[in-house]
């Protein structure tokens, strides 16, 4: 049976990023292409989207208006959203990030570390882990919780940040055991 593929959403006015995006994460994604912000919102109701690669500079909305408008959705507030800019500051990485925005990368990397490019939103899809029903308190505390651990999971290993993540979620959630497994192979 073939595994479903994610569709990520790429919202840019500049051909060759469609290009490129294609032929890095083609294979392994459904690529969604949009020319602006408003075909990414035509598509974002049409299909199921679970990452946006949008561009800050385009005719019309420009992608910070975009992510804002996105965050104001309640269905589509939790996709992730990578912003990049060829004219990249400190400033305009801050308000992405201050909107909600999962990463912010500067254009140049497509051409000088694209494996980074898509090491990048891979771990953003895995990190988009979606709990229902979190208390308060844990929905507002999520991105620095994620932004903690994709330090000490590239910085450590897996093993150890797994255990602070059990023991960080225990303590949130007043259990006495937390524990994640990992299952390799086809046998259970």
């Amino acid at each position: 049976m073939e595994e479903e593929k994610y569709n990520l959403l790429v919202i840019d006015d500049d051909a060759p990023i469609h290009i490129m995006m294609g032929k890095l994460l083609g294979e392994e994604y459904n690529i969604l292409n949009a020319k602006s912000a408003q075909e990414g919102i035509d598509i974002l109701a049409s299909k199921p989207v679970h990452f946006i690669l949008t561009d800050i500079h385009m005719p019309g909305m420009s992608g910070l208006d975009f992510l804002e408008a996105l965050m104001m959705d309640a269905e589509r507030r939790n996709i992730p959203v990578l912003i990049m800019t060829s004219l990249p500051t400190v400033d305009k990485e801050q308000k992405a990030l201050g909107l909600g925005a999962a990463d912010f990368i500067d254009k140049v990397l497509f051409t000088q570390n694209k494996q980074e490019v898509a090491e990048r939103i891979r771990m953003k899809l895995v990190t988009n882990v979606q709990i229902p029903e979190l208390p308060e308190e844990l929905v507002l505390d999520k991105k620095e919780i994620i932004k903690k651990l994709m330090f000490d999971v590239s910085s450590g290993d897996f093993v150890t940040t797994t255990q602070k993540l059990c023991k960080f979620l225990g303590h949130r959630l007043k259990t006495d055991h937390l524990s994640f497994w990992t299952i390799n192979g086809d046998n259970v």
